[in-house]
């Protein structure tokens, strides 16, 4: 490093034009770093969905569920299959290594289901894949509405003018529409016309015939080129209807006497169905419009072009009203600010503190310009490494912020020292950074070292940090080559002959003495300092397990969702009425500022058969509310206790959601479904006895009301009926009325439905499925009878299963609930987990605890690893500096102290052990070593120079006190703002950054006195030894 700092000081010029270069670098791939919320992260989970219309959970698991799972079981790098038969549809969740290549996972994927598919039952729909991706979910949710005018011209108007502009934005993938009123072609079948027909002719027509008519007739497909005196034609085969006058005219029957078209036995007629859609906002109809942007775009360039043409758009049509409900941009730009600030104030903090300890413009200003060059550098990494601006990278700049300094302010006290033995200022600056240089080098690396475990790990953990341990590395690599040139280079030239180097101040040596004191009582009783550090570190250990656990932080964001589930069954209007209800009552809450409600189940709700017993409110507090969003939660809880439905209250948390399950859920496995219902019930109880525990849900599916009818097979084949022909019957007379066609009328799309002239399906009873006459021979009279479906069946009311959920093909129930206000999971989780070891569990069956918990363990054991690690390439750094395996050992010494003061400052602030608070762990055990490297490296060249061990001792200790100190405070100060939690998102760095401060303080104290404490005891150990 000595001639790097010779060089420097020879060529000043070079170094500037260096630096701009930094600068300019650093500007530019600030302006072409894109933004997001988090890094981008690895899901690996797919998903099959498959339908089977008409069968019942138990039918869909037996035939479709189970062999998709047995083929599906086989994938390379799967985890674990979870999946959920329910009525008319099969849903497998796959979920793989964190590493595995999902685009190969997903080929793999489809080459199992097409060795299977060809077995299935033919009424069994083609299976459908997709990959789960973080930019699936919505970027932007928003209402609309028209001033003054009802839901249909509201309607025309967003799908005419509205919606086009809208999917012309780069970046908009898919805008979905709820709410809005949709048109349908209806032909109506008129008995009397067609009983005419039936009569006059013979002809019988029915709903099945003029379908199979619409879907033949209306048709236009390519065929094929033909090439023609050297022309090739795209033959084209067919034309499609063009409005109803045509679908009237169609002809289905011709004969001499007449040709028959659909006009003759239907009334045919465009129907709105504005009725049976529901969307509002603060009670009022509105479309809502939620947004998915494509792959590749930054979520906050695609946003703001959509407020753009928003801005347009009110401009353009008078008396439009847009209310948004979701705004991930906004968030994004708001986190990434208060990051920010945190960032300037930590900054500014740090350069206060150099300017308070040396007194003096220069050297601050000197060693203050390590921080904007440091970062410079650092966003130049950054965008060449493709991190993007995030929470987390951010986070590492904050968290670095204050160590920027660090070995600058080594470098210029060394200098300053040096001047004041009366070198002159060119040969004290390349002297004094050569002397430290190695020290600074050390103790750089052995910080930086720390993360490489984090970017080598695998798993979500790895996933999330590994952007930050990449930006703390970047600018702290920066800050050694800044301190080594830039800082040599400008003490030659500003602190010139002329200049005395600073005095000690007064109150330093006031400080100085006491610590002197102080020293002097520690080397005198080495054990007893020892020994009661060891006693408060595992105090500290056992106080900071005492605040619990949680996976990360939950941040605030101002967002509530309530998902309201009806019983099975329940009409479109009463739903719509209990919706209506809920929203009047949450609108009159204080800090609510916008509620929006739509009839259906959320973003990718995957349920099969249908929504009308569902809905989804979407609740906007306001930015000055008096309340937390988990106390407002706890609000409405209380407020929705008495509806006659599911519901449930969750405080939105942005994508982070997708990182996992939040509380207590415990997984119940086994086979026979009644059993595990029952001990469900009895874990839902235990969880209700729970201090903490709040929206339990016993994981039992809602019963749906089945009419079982039970063939008798003796009777049925003595009157040469069979099984399948009951079915048959009585699948005809419950055929819903199915979309046949489409038809394009004006640029949009309609489609064409066929129904008879009474709904069947709507004036069938019980009482008329009993007598459901069936026509057979008499084995015995040759006549022809009619018998009763009741005389050949028992036909009785019965609950059937609502879904069957399976985990790694095992039949599973799960227990979960929402961890209350005031409590975390960690906490929770001890208490279930004792009640659950003294459960009675029947033989066969077998629970585990879930969840969130099984998340925050499993990362906690990676990280532990991960520091395991970080602690032996910190100690071979040091040996490698050193040229020593004991010095080293006398450094590492800090690390326990260093964990001490962390956990205090957990157990003080009351904040959980998290992911966030363990990568805070491992960080230290890179920052406190580093003072005890620079103290040693001093004594060590003290007592190179002939002086005793402990006269080299107290001169070390009280030559590099101020370093130290300064060098603790500029770091401690940085964080103080992302430690208190100013701003939008800062929650989720904030135990971090307390861990960090309480490791600095506590560590830093004592490293003056414990690693010279331990110094002193071994030299003793190896002199007397010899």
């Amino acid at each position: 490093m000595g001639n790097f700092s010779e060089y420097s000081v020879k060529r000043p010029i070079t170094i500037l034009m260096a630096v701009l270069i930094v600068i300019i670098l650093g500007t530019v791939s600030l302006t072409k770093l894109k933004k997001d919320l988090f890094p981008s992260i690895n899901f690996p989970v797919a998903v099959v969905s498959t339908t089977y219309m008409g069968a019942s959970p138990e039918e869909v698991e037996m035939s479709v569920t189970k062999p998709l799972e047995n083929s599906l079981a086989t994938v390379s790098n799967i985890k674990s299959i979870e999946s959920i038969s329910q009525e008319h549809s099969s849903l497998i969740i796959l979920k793989f290594n964190q590493s595995t290549n999902m685009d190969s996972a997903m080929i793999e994927i489809r080459e199992n289901l097409d060795m299977v598919t060809s077995y299935l039952p033919d009424e069994i729909g083609n299976p459908m894949i997709m990959k789960m991706n973080p930019e699936m979910f919505p970027i932007m949710n928003f209402s609309f509405a028209l001033h003054s005018k009802d839901i249909n011209e509201t309607t025309i108007l967003m799908q005419d003018k509205i919606l086009p502009r809208l999917e012309r934005i780069p970046g908009v993938a898919t805008i979905t529409l709820s709410g809005a009123a949709e048109n349908k072609v209806h032909i109506v079948l008129e008995d009397e016309a067609i009983h005419d027909l039936r009569n006059t002719y013979g002809i019988e027509v029915s709903k099945e015939m003029i379908s199979g008519i619409l879907k033949g007739q209306n048709f236009s497909m390519p065929g094929g080129y033909l090439n023609d005196e050297g022309t090739d034609y795209l033959v084209r085969v067919g034309d499609q209807l063009k409005d109803i006058e045509e679908i009237k005219n169609l002809p289905i029957l011709v004969m001499p006497q007449k040709t028959i078209t659909i006009d003759d036995i239907a009334d045919v007629k465009m129907v709105n169905e504005a009725d049976q859609s529901y969307s509002k906002v603060n009670g009022e109809d509105a479309i809502t419009l939620t947004i998915q942007k494509q792959n590749n775009y930054e979520t906050t360039e695609v946003v703001e072009s959509i407020n753009r043409e928003l801005d347009k758009i009110r401009k353009d049509y008078e008396g439009v009203e847009v209310v948004v409900l979701l705004d991930q941009a906004k968030y994004i730009n708001q986190s990434i600010s208060s990051v920010t600030h945190n960032i300037l104030i930590g900054g500014a903090l740090a350069i206060l503190i150099l300017l308070l300890f040396l007194r003096d413009l220069k050297p601050t200003f000197v060693i203050a310009l390590a921080i904007p060059i440091s970062v410079m550098a650092a966003f130049s990494m950054i965008y060449f490494a493709g991190i993007t601006l995030n929470v987390i990278s951010m986070g590492g700049l904050a968290l670095g912020i204050g160590m920027l300094v660090d070995n600058s302010i080594v470098v210029i006290e060394n200098i300053y020292r040096l001047r004041v033995e009366g070198k002159p200022a060119r040969e004290a600056a390349v002297i004094g950074a050569r002397q430290v240089g190695g020290a600074i080098t050390a103790s750089t690396l052995t910080t930086v070292s720390v993360f490489l475990p984090i970017v080598f790990i695998e798993g979500l953990t790895a996933e999330i940090f590994k952007e930050m341990a990449l930006t703390i590395s970047f600018s702290l690599l920066a800050s050694l080559i800044i301190a080594v040139t830039l800082v040599p280079t400008l003490s030659a030239k500003m602190l010139n002959k002329n200049q005395q180097a600073t005095r000690e101040h007064n109150s330093l040596d006031f400080v100085k003495r006491i610590y002197t004191s102080i020293l002097k009582f520690s080397l005198k009783h080495k054990v007893i300092i020892l020994i009661t550090s060891i006693l408060v570190f595992g105090l500290s250990i056992y106080l900071s397990m005492r605040v619990g656990t949680e996976f990360i932080p939950t941040t605030d964001e101002g967002q509530i969702t309530v998902n309201v589930e009806m019983p099975k069954g329940t009409e479109f209007e009463e739903t719509a009425a209990t919706l209506d209800d809920l929203v009047n009552e949450l609108i009159k809450l204080e800090d609510i500022d916008t509620v929006g409600a739509k009839m259906g189940g959320g973003f990718l709700n995957f349920n099969i058969g249908g929504s009308k017993d569902s809905g989804t409110i979407n609740i906007i507090l306001k930015e000055d509310r008096k309340q937390t969003t988990n106390q407002i939660s706890s609000i409405i809880r209380n407020l929705t206790e008495n509806y006659k439905a599911d519901i449930t209250v969750e405080a939105s948390n942005s994508s982070m959601g997708m990182m996992g399950e939040s509380g207590i859920s415990i997984s119940v496995k086994g086979h026979d479904l009644e059993k595990l219902e029952e001990i469900a019930t009895d874990l839902e109880t235990l969880l209700k006895n729970t201090e903490g525990t709040t929206e339990i849900d016993n994981g039992v599916s809602k019963t749906s009301p089945e009419l079982k009818i039970t063939v008798n097979k003796e009777s049925s084949i003595a009157k040469n009926l069979t099984i399948a022909q009951v079915y048959m019957r009585i699948s005809e007379m419950l055929k819903t009325d199915d979309t046949v066609s489409a038809i394009s009328i004006n640029g949009r799309d309609y489609n064409i439905t066929v129904k008879d002239a009474v709904n069947t399906k709507n004036n069938v009873d019980i009482e008329a499925i009993e007598n459901l006459p069936f026509k057979y021979t008499n084995p015995v009279t040759q006549i022809e009878e009619t018998i009763l479906l009741k005389e050949i069946a028992t036909i009785e009311i019965a609950d059937g299963f609502g879904t069957i959920n399976r985990i790694d093909q095992s039949r599973t129930i799960s227990v979960s609930s929402q961890i209350e206000e005031g409590y975390n999971i960690g906490k929770v989780g001890q208490k279930v987990q004792k009640q659950l070891d003294t459960y009675d569990l029947p033989s066969g069956y077998t629970l585990e605890l879930q969840g969130e918990q099984q998340q925050i363990n499993s990362a906690l054991i990676d990280l532990s690893l991960a520091l395991i690690l970080a602690v032996v390439l910190v100690y071979m750094v040091m040996a490698a500096q050193f040229q020593s395996l004991v010095f080293p050992f006398i450094v590492m010494f800090t690390i326990p102290l260093a964990f001490t003061g962390g956990s205090l400052g957990l157990f003080i602030t009351g904040t959980p052990i998290s992911v966030v608070s363990a990568i805070g762990f491992i960080i230290l055990a890179g920052i406190v070593v580093n003072n005890g490297i620079v103290l040693i490296d001093y004594i060590n060249q003290l007592k190179e120079d002939g002086m005793s061990t402990y006269d080299a001792i107290f001169e070390a200790g009280n030559t590099r006190l101020r370093p130290i100190v300064m060098t603790a405070l500029t770091t401690i100060l940085a964080l103080s703002t992302m430690a208190i939690g100013f701003g939008e998102g800062s929650e989720s760095l904030q135990p971090m950054a307390i861990t960090a401060i309480g490791g600095l303080v506590y560590s830093t104290l004592l490293t003056l006195i414990i690693v010279p404490v331990i110094y002193a005891g071994l030299d003793r150990f190896r002199k007397t030894n010899r």
